[in-house]
Formats: structure tokens, sequence, C-alpha cells
């Protein structure tokens, strides 16, 4: 899946019980206590996974064969962050308005 070797910046917290089921991974932005990765997921071809770390602890997870729109809340309020992957690098028409697109295939909102 990926084309360069992972480096230690690529490295997801593999505590979280959900690290069994992906495979590697690669840092995709960092944004404040917040980390965006593209990781692999060896039992569902054709799908892109994204992984978001908060202090380098795992938050959410999300795969999906064309878009990945993905919400986790925070301290159980309205609050949380946001990220969709486009992976036809389209991510500026399918992500909310109130969502900064940092990368062509890539938009957050922190």
């Amino acid at each position: 899946m990926f084309e360069t070797e992972a480096g230690p910046e690529d490295a997801i917290d593999t505590s979280a019980e959900a690290a069994d089921e992906f495979g590697e991974a690669r840092l995709l932005h960092e944004e404040g206590a917040f980390a965006f990765f593209l990781v692999e997921q060896p039992e569902t071809r054709g799908q892109v996974c994204v992984w978001v770390e908060q202090d380098a602890a795992f938050l959410s997870s999300g795969c999906s064969s064309q878009t990945v729109d993905l919400w986790a809340g925070l301290d159980g309020g309205g609050v949380g962050v946001g990220v969709v992957y486009d992976v036809k690098g389209d991510v500026e028409r399918r992500a909310p308005g109130s969502y900064r697109v940092v990368d062509p295939c890539l938009a957050v909102n922190t």
C-alpha cells in the first residue's frame, strides 16, 4: 500500500485494542494534540482507513473505499475532532465548509 518505508513518526498507538486490526501506518498531519494517520487494514482490500490520536493515544478510526468521513467526540459533549480523507484528492468538495483543507486528500476540524 505504501511506497516509502515507515519512520518513527508513522508509529500508531499499539496499546489500543483496535491496533490489532491494522497494518502499517503513515502520518498524514499533526495539529495541536491530534495526529492523523493513513493505515492499512489487510482484511478489507480496496479500502483506506484513517486513524486519529489525541496526545499519542488512540481516539478513533474509520474506513471507506472512497471517502472516510469521521467525527470523534471529546469529553462526551458536542466538542470533537473531524476528519475527511478522499482517495481521489477531491476533499475540498467533499468536506464540510467548517473543515480546513490541509492536503488535496485531507481536511480536518479540530
